[in-house]
């Protein structure tokens, strides 16, 4: 089945027609017909399903548009939020991580500016990184687009709360730290009646955390978790953390 993403899709009623990009796409590298089965995403929750009545080929002048006759919509809830704060890899592994945090469920991804980062992205990496997500959300048909940040954010505003929230429950990844398992089991144990749905996720530079970083983990109450016997690339300790995290979450 055909996926694209149509931030507009909530103005849609019956039917809806695509312009730009995506169905640029749709129509000349993926050489869609009128018929086929297609499913819209808008990235917050809204999914349509439908198929395809007209494919305007366009023209040098004119872009493609592809027009979708809408059978059934579905507005889904977000569920429990795992936001992932990571240093960032070095070249195409950051890639490889949004795309697999997306796949595994993450609701947000942040670049985060640690003692002993080496990479600071650009905005453009950023925006093409908010691409990745997109397509990913394409491939893997969630309803909920991960969400790149559009800024980096140094260690100490990590644990700051918003002006009308506190801080979710933080969880700093660290080889010396509780086994990741354990620490989920005993929180399922003793949850009450309003479990934790939300996880802040640090995963720091693989040069490892500073004495004073751990430190200012220690006096903001975070979790420090180990994910694994071994050491990790980032992207390897992300993606395994995360992962663990949806799941204690969601089951």
């Amino acid at each position: 089945m055909h996926r694209l993403w149509v931030p507009e899709l909530r103005q849609a009623i019956d039917s809806i027609t695509i312009h730009g990009d995506e169905a640029d796409h749709l129509a000349r590298a993926r050489r869609a017909r009128p018929g086929e089965p297609i499913a819209l995403h808008d990235g917050q929750g809204r999914i349509a399903t439908g198929s395809i009545t007209r494919i305007d080929p366009g023209s040098r002048r004119e872009p493609p548009s592809v027009t979708v006759q809408l059978d059934l919509t579905h507005l889904l809830p977000p569920g429990p939020a795992v936001h992932v704060l990571t240093a960032v890899p070095k070249g195409g592994r950051v890639d490889e991580m949004v795309e697999q945090l997306s796949q595994i469920g993450a609701r947000s991804w942040s670049p985060l500016r640690c003692a002993r980062s080496v990479v600071d992205p650009r905005p453009t990496k950023l925006n093409r990184l908010e691409r990745i997500a997109v397509e990913s959300m394409k491939q893997c048909g969630r309803a909920w687009r991960l969400h790149v940040a559009d800024h980096t954010t140094d260690f100490a505003e990590a644990f700051a709360a918003s002006k009308t929230q506190p801080p979710p429950a933080t969880i700093l990844a660290h080889s010396a730290g509780t086994p990741a398992l354990n620490w989920f089991l005993t929180q399922r144990a003793h949850a009450d009646s309003t479990p934790t749905t939300t996880l802040r996720l640090l995963i720091g530079p693989e040069g490892g955390w500073t004495p004073d970083e751990l430190a200012a983990a220690h006096t903001h109450h975070a979790a420090i978790l180990s994910f694994g016997p071994h050491a990790m690339r980032i992207e390897t300790a992300a993606v395994v953390a995360a992962s663990l995290a949806v799941q204690a979450l969601t089951t």
